[in-house]
């Protein structure tokens, strides 16, 4: 495989993980789930979701959270390693950001948590595409 491919696969692999940030944080249900593979697997606070179906229903819930709440996930380095032409896995450092709610409070909100830490991830390349065939958020400090 030339490097033009592998920075292309690279690419596909970072924009799908930003992408995943963006719309869990405006709980996009929908715009999640695209992101993976069909039968993509989503490891999640301790459940195993396996599938669109499943990774959807898991964003609705969490959308259900007080209106006032804002969270914020920031992927930052990243190395993803392309083992052929369509397959990929990575490890992206995140760092996640939380206010929980607690009344009409005005921009900008006091910050309450604050999660470190990695998340491992697989990909497919699809006939939609490069998707998310696995991922797992491993914590490595938490405040």
């Amino acid at each position: 495989m030339d490097d033009e491919s592998l920075r292309r696969i690279e690419a596909a692999c970072n924009r799908l993980i930003a992408r995943f940030a963006m719309r869990i944080d405006a709980g996009d249900a929908s715009g999640v789930a695209e992101l993976f593979a069909r039968n993509g697997i989503w490891y999640h606070q301790g459940q195993t979701l396996a599938g669109r179906q499943a990774i959807h229903a898991a964003v609705t819930q969490r959308s259900k959270d007080p209106p006032d709440s804002i969270t914020r996930h920031h992927f930052g380095n990243s190395d993803i390693r392309v083992l052929d032409e369509a397959h990929a896995e990575g490890r992206i450092y995140y760092t996640v950001y939380r206010h929980e709610g607690g009344g009409d409070i005005a921009l900008p909100r006091p910050l309450q948590k604050i999660r470190i830490g990695e998340y491992q991830a697989s990909f497919v390349l699809t006939v939609e595409g490069w998707r998310i065939s696995s991922t797992r958020a491993v914590r490595l400090l938490e405040q």
